[in-house]
């Protein structure tokens, strides 16, 4: 599989102008014919993940040839921020954001990370007031551009639980039947017995993601035995199987996205791939930092994957927490954070447009 680009839009990082960091943003199709892609702009001294950020938006008139200078959206809270922003247009055309909200605690070593929504009917004009929907403390991990709303009407959240002592991740879904009113949760998902050792096992299961099959519904983790794990669901995200080594995508200890593609009934997915037999690995030692080499691959059922092709590669660089997008003339849009040479792969955000060859 080839693929042809046809424009890069790069959100670079400014600490001139207090802006250390854009990051893990999520993409919107809005009806008088722009694309919005809304993210995390941080907007303090630090590019820490628990430092101050807003969540900012840019626009495309041209279907994501260029794009418009930042605009802020949501100020982020003075004593944390918000990140790892989802958009999502719904069945009744109604617009969903979900964003995770930070807060350092009065002691300041304990952060709060909870999920929030907002809701649009004017196509991103206004918004209704924020509302937490899970008001329990603790750290529950979201990814950007996570948000999914299956056939049936279901609105569905993959996250981890984080407690405070050791990180151990979690996994279990939010659901809501009710148009995001009301918020249900699934079974719990434990990781698998440690294969390392244990230091490694309480990273647990991370940063999900969640997909709809035709048959059911697999959801996605990050772990640390260099592959992602995967479950599944009969019953539309309630209970899940346990989760399993998903042999198909071997990975360093990074993230996986997933969508369908709905005008090519595809599968596309893209991750840094960490496939002896694909690529050449002699710099394998440094891909737990670097997350050196980002794939995109196809399927037509989300299990057999084909035409793996690099998307970016530099050993001195990474590349993860990708959006995507589906245009009708039959491009991709992909947002990706991309930084490195002695800084941090997560200081700046691609916005990459591309045609595969048939």
């Amino acid at each position: 599989m080839k693929y042809k680009s046809y424009s890069v839009c790069s959100l670079i990082h400014s600490d001139e102008n207090n802006n250390p960091r854009n990051s893990e943003g999520s993409f919107l199709q809005l009806k008088d014919g722009r694309i919005g892609f809304f993210y995390s702009r941080y907007c303090a001294e630090s590019s820490h993940d628990h430092a101050n950020a807003d969540i900012a938006v840019i626009y495309s008139e041209d279907n994501g040839e260029s794009w418009s200078e930042p605009q802020i959206v949501f100020k982020g809270p003075a004593d944390g921020n918000l990140m790892s922003v989802s958009l999502l247009r719904l069945a009744n055309n109604r617009i969903m954001m979900l964003y995770c909200k930070k807060q350092i605690l009065a002691d300041g070593k304990t952060v709060l990370c909870r999920p929030h929504i907002r809701f649009s009917d004017d196509e991103c004009a206004s918004w209704t007031d924020e509302k937490l929907i899970l008001d329990v403390h603790g750290y529950f991990v979201v990814n950007n551009d996570r948000l999914i709303q299956l056939k049936n009407g279901r609105i569905m959240i993959p996250m981890a639980f984080h407690n405070y002592v050791n990180s151990y991740g979690i996994f279990f879904a939010l659901y809501s039947d009710d148009g995001g009113e009301n918020w249900q949760l699934s079974n719990w998902v434990l990781p698998p017995v440690c294969e390392k050792n244990l230091t490694e096992q309480i990273q647990g299961l991370l940063e999900p993601g969640i997909a709809e099959l035709e048959n059911g519904i697999m959801a996605w983790f990050r772990t640390p035995y260099e592959s992602q794990f995967k479950a599944f669901s009969i019953d539309c995200g309630k209970n899940w199987s346990p989760a399993v080594r998903a042999a198909e995508f071997p990975s360093q200890q990074s993230p996986l996205s997933m969508k369908f593609n709905p005008y090519t009934k595809e599968y596309i997915a893209v991750w840094n791939d960490l496939s002896d037999q694909r690529w050449s690995c002699e710099e394998k030692h440094l891909w737990k930092n670097n997350r050196c080499r980002l794939v995109i691959a196809r399927s037509n059922n989300a299990q057999d994957w084909f035409g793996h092709t690099i998307i970016e590669y530099d050993i001195e660089c990474g590349y993860c927490y990708t959006a995507i997008d589906f245009l009708s003339d039959g491009a991709v849009m992909l947002a990706y954070c991309s930084g490195g040479y002695g800084r941090s792969c997560l200081i700046d955000t691609t916005i990459r447009k591309i045609y595969f060859d048939k």
